[in-house]
């Protein structure tokens, strides 16, 4: 049994790590199927999911931070990381990401051009303004949306993603109430 099934038939909610932004709706929707099937009567289940963010005043520099956090999970961190994503439909880039990554390093890594979906689909990355319009997806697709944040990254940027992240930044969640904000 994978832990998702898991989190469908016991858990309360589902926080998954590096799941693909697009296919997030998809995953929601099964678990929530299974946990109906499995327990008619438990309160639904909370999806809590989100991407990797980072704001910088320059969105390359923000991309070079998101890219190197992201090549470093997916080359470093055991086979884990890169067969999830990999499994999510998004195995030559995966590959094309170690390939440029041979000897990983957290600070240096590089996500490679034909791979850059990957970093769409992972991470919320850019100037303020921008990283809050890469975050409205993610408000559509999960019931809470959390953020990453890359290990080491410096203490402006810190503050400036969790501004630019924060609901009360964000037009469409500037009411409390609102179903795409809880």
């Amino acid at each position: 049994m994978d832990t998702t099934r898991v989190a469908a038939d016991l858990g309360d909610g589902w926080i998954p790590a590096l799941v693909a932004r697009d296919g997030l709706p998809g995953w929601a929707a099964r678990l929530r199927q299974a946990r109906e099937a499995a327990a008619p009567h438990a309160r639904p289940l909370t999806i809590a999911a989100g991407p990797l963010t980072v704001v910088d005043e320059n969105a390359d520099t923000a991309r070079d931070i998101a890219a190197s956090c992201i090549a470093w999970y997916l080359s470093a961190m055991g086979e884990v990381y890169a067969q999830s994503v990999s499994r999510q439909g998004h195995a030559a880039q995966v590959q094309a990401i170690i390939a440029a990554n041979p000897r990983p390093s957290p600070r240096r890594g590089t996500v490679p051009p034909g791979a850059q979906v990957v970093l769409d689909q992972l991470a919320a990355c850019g100037t303020f303004d921008q990283v809050r319009e890469q975050l409205q997806p993610w408000d559509r697709a999960a019931d809470i949306v959390t953020i990453l944040l890359p290990p080491g990254m410096p203490w402006r940027n810190i503050e400036a993603t969790l501004q630019a992240a924060a609901p009360s930044a964000r037009p469409e969640c500037a009411q409390a109430a609102s179903s795409q904000c809880r």
